[in-house]
Formats: C-alpha cells, sequence, structure tokens
C-alpha cells in the first residue's frame, strides 16, 4: 500500500513558486474560522432582529429538510436501481470468453437486473456453479455508496442554496398567519433568537463542508498518527506534510474537528459521512468513505512493515521481524474486519472460486461449503495460528532477521526439527514448538474452512504425484 504522497512523488515545482504556493494555502486555511465567526455574528444579528417565532420556524424547517433528505437515501438508491435503462439505447451486454469463443448476452432491463444478469453471464461462461445474487449484491454495494455519496453532496448543496428560499415562501403563504400577530409583536426573546440563528448557520456551514472536510480530516489524522514512521527527508512528504500541519494546527481543525477523533484516528465528520454513506444489500454492506477511512486508518501500520522510498516511488525494504508480532498481526486483522468491502467481498470471491472449473481442476473444492463458512470465525483462528507462531521458538528456528528485519530461511536438518519438537524442560513441559503445532491443529480443526481445504489439497497433492518417485506407493 502507498502513501497518498506517492501520488506526487513525481512533480517538480520551482521553489519559489513552491513557496508561494505554501504560504498562500496556509492564510486561507487560517481565514476559515475568522471568516466562519463573522458569518456567524451576522447571522446572529440576523436572528436578533427577526426574533424568535421567525428563526424557530427556519431551523424546524431546515431540519425537516435535512432529515428528510437523510432519510430517503436509501428509498432515491433503491428507485434508481429500479429505473428502467430502456432510454440509455442499449438491449443487451455481451460477455465473451476469449478462449471458448463463446458469448453471452445480458438482457438491459434495470440495473438491478441488468448487474445480476452480467453476473449470471459471466458464471456460466466460465463454469461457476453458483447463484449470482450474492456477486451482483457486492457489486451494486459499492455502486449503491457511490450513489449515495453523489446524492448527500447534492442534497446538502440544494438544501444550503435553496432551503431558506422555500423556507421564506411558507413562511409567507401559510405559516405566519397561523400565529397571533400580538404573539409575534410582543414576545422576541432577541438573544435567544441570536443564538440560536448564529448555531444554525454554523451547523448548515460544517454540514455543506463535511463531504470535503471527512476526506481531508481523514488525511490530515492519518498523517499526524503516522509522519514518525515517514521518510522525513523526502521533498514530497515534507510538502505535503507542512499543508497537513498547517490545516492541523489552524483554529478551524482544532475548534470543529481534532477534539472529536476517535482511537482510529476518525473525527465526527469523517465517520457520520461514513455512516450515511453505507448502502447494504444481499449480504453485502460497502461504504466507499468508510473504506478510505479505513485505508487511511492502516497507513501508520503498512508504514511501521515498509520503508517505503517517496522520490523513486518504490518500496526499499519489508520488516519481517515487524510483521511477525502478535500486536501487528492483530491490527493488520482488526483492519480487515473493519473492512466492509473485504468482508463483503470474500465469501463472493471464495464463491466463485470453490464453484468455478478452474479450481476444481486441482481438487474437488466443491466439497467445501462456502455457505456454511463463518468468516469471522475463520479470521480469529487464522489470526490465533499466526500468533501462535509469532511466539513460538518454531518462528526462530525457520527464519534469521537482519538488522533492518530483512528475512532468511535457515538451512535446518528435518531430525534436528523433529528433536526441538518432542523435547521437554525439567518439569516434563512440552516446547512451545510442540505446543504451537497442537494448537495451530486445534485452530484447524475448529476451522470450516481449513478443515475441509487442507485434505482437499493433499488428496489433490497425492493423485498428482509422479508414481516413479515411491512416495506415492509409500502413501
Amino acid at each position: 500500500m502507498t502513501n497518498l504522497a506517492s501520488m506526487f512523488s513525481g512533480l517538480i515545482i520551482d521553489a519559489n513558486v513552491l513557496e508561494t504556493v505554501k504560504t498562500s494555502i496556509t492564510i486561507a486555511i487560517n481565514c476559515i474560522f475568522p471568516t466562519i465567526m463573522i458569518f456567524m455574528l451576522l447571522a446572529g444579528l440576523i436572528g436578533y432582529k427577526r426574533g424568535i417565532w421567525r428563526v424557530t420556524y427556519n431551523v424546524f424547517m431546515l431540519l425537516i429538510f435535512y432529515l428528510t433528505a437523510f432519510f430517503t437515501l436509501n428509498p432515491l438508491v433503491r428507485t434508481l436501481f429500479n429505473l428502467n435503462l430502456g432510454f440509455t439505447g442499449f438491449t443487451n451486454v455481451v460477455i465473451t470468453n476469449t478462449q471458448t469463443g463463446v458469448s453471452y448476452y445480458a438482457p438491459v432491463t434495470n440495473l438491478l437486473d441488468t448487474f445480476t444478469e452480467v453476473v449470471e453471464g459471466f458464471y456460466v461462461l466460465f463454469g461457476v456453479e453458483a447463484d449470482p445474487t450474492k456477486a451482483a449484491g457486492f457489486a451494486l454495494a459499492i455502486a449503491g455508496s457511490l450513489l449515495k455519496l453523489i446524492i448527500v453532496i447534492v442534497d446538502v448543496l440544494l438544501i444550503t442554496l435553496f432551503g431558506w428560499l422555500v423556507s421564506l415562501i411558507f413562511w409567507h403563504a401559510c405559516f405566519k398567519h397561523l400565529i397571533p400577530q400580538i404573539a409575534i409583536k410582543l414576545t422576541k426573546l432577541r438573544w435567544v433568537s441570536m443564538l440560536e440563528n448564529a448555531v444554525k448557520y454554523l451547523v448548515i456551514t460544517l454540514l455543506f463542508m463535511s463531504p470535503t472536510t471527512a476526506i481531508v480530516n481523514s488525511i490530515n489524522q492519518a498523517y499526524q498518527r503516522s509522519k514518525a514512521e515517514m521518510d522525513t527527508q523526502s521533498e514530497t512528504i515534507q510538502n505535503i506534510g507542512d499543508f497537513l500541519d498547517a490545516y492541523n494546527n489552524s483554529l478551524f481543525a482544532q475548534t470543529f474537528f481534532n477534539w472529536t477523533a476517535d482511537k482510529d484516528g476518525l473525527t465526527f465528520d469523517a465517520r457520520f459521512i461514513a455512516k450515511l454513506t453505507e448502502y447494504s444489500i444481499n449480504g453485502s454492506t460497502v461504504s466507499l468513505t468508510g473504506e478510505f477511512n479505513n485505508m487511511l486508518s492502516s497507513l501508520g501500520v503498512v508504514l511501521n512493515i515498509v520503508d517505503y522510498n517517496f522520490e523513486t516511488n518504490k518500496p526499499e525494504s519489508i520488516n519481517y521481524e515487524s510483521l511477525m508480532t502478535k500486536e501487528m498481526i492483530e491490527t493488520l486483522f482488526g483492519i480487515i474486519k473493519k473492512s466492509g468491502l473485504i468482508t463483503s467481498a470474500l465469501p463472493v470471491v471464495t464463491e466463485i472460486a470453490l464453484n468455478s472449473d478452474v479450481l476444481n481442476n486441482y481438487f474437488e473444492a466443491k466439497r467445501i461449503g462456502a455457505d456454511t463458512i463463518d468468516w469471522e470465525d475463520e479470521g480469529d483462528n487464522i489470526m490465533q495460528i499466526l500468533i501462535d507462531f509469532a511466539e513460538s521458538d518454531l518462528k526462530d528456528m525457520l527464519f534469521e532477521f537482519d538488522e533492518n528485519g530483512g528475512i532468511k530461511v535457515k538451512k535446518i536438518k528435518a531430525s534436528e526439527l523433529i528433536k526441538d519438537i518432542l523435547k521437554t524442560d525439567a518439569q516434563g513441559n512440552p516446547s512451545s514448538t510442540y505446543t504451537t503445532i497442537i494448537n495451530a491443529i486445534k485452530s484447524i480443526d475448529n476451522s470450516e474452512l481449513l478443515s475441509n481445504a487442507i485434505p482437499a489439497a493433499m488428496k489433490a497433492l497425492y493423485q498428482n504425484m509422479p508414481a516413479d518417485k515411491g512416495i506415492k506407493d509409500f502413501l
């Protein structure tokens, strides 16, 4: 995985121009907070003039607008998925297996059915005996999350620009006449209406900026948590780091976002947008902004393992010794568990692999039931096997590490390995190597996937073993 900075590693900018740009951006960032405060003051003065009735009515109307927009996201996406695509002019999606020359024509109806037909076409052409609904659901979950993000941006933009106008029209056409004029004139509560209107302006401003600030804050938090591991000698890192530090130290970021960051480095706006753009269909759940946040939060982990040179855009080395630790293994599996994209893709990829002719040419993959696999348990079992190995003497027997964490496989005789496995201490306790192997066997036995995949692979190995070697007859 590369850092966002690697995208800019090839840019060459004149030093004077770069310094001017950096200064301009820093000034712009520092101007955001006072600008918001000035407009909040103006909003407060407007609220003071209008009084409590008018301001409370505006707040109430905007609340209705936003709640309606957010609660209709899923129905709107479903409506778009069921929209007839006849207006596009396409009648079929043609899929061809280039090896066999056979084609499949998937009819274009609505987005939901067309996705399912396309996936079914791939299954038919490549010999996958599985229900296409799950794979289509995974693709639709990604599309649904993207559509929700676009709709959120459009909704917030429209409400911010035209919500006040609709509210004004309804006020003069209807609501103003429902409140007695004497109540409007006598009950002003101007200081309350002043504060209420200022807060209303602030909330609308932050909502309007939230799709952008969610991304910026995610990048900033990931950088602040990971910069100790970065190559600070890299000019690219220094330049991008200067921008992010300027933003991080600004009153805008400090006042509204930095203090809301959770243990994963996600600020409130990032969590809000991630939850808002999450979409579920046919057992698959994806949030593209959530995946972006998850990718950035894992940046520090990656930089702790990989020494990446951003000038050459290539990794220099990988620290395998740091990788083979309990803490690192738990962190990596934690990242996988938090990723809806990965947890939704795993069952789909496994189902396709286990039911395709490609894999079944080598061993009876169809014996493994993809529908009966509990992926959370499978992840825990595999993680525990890796942790047991990382904490055992077996790791040090098989590998040696240099000062940079580079790895080299040791040359060890089988007899020495067996001797180490079977040795006991003075109290008769088995070696850690023996315990590791026993725990691994127990974990495999608890794993639906491994307990079926390993025997199937061993059977395939036996069947494809050359008979002239004598080993096959022995087995």
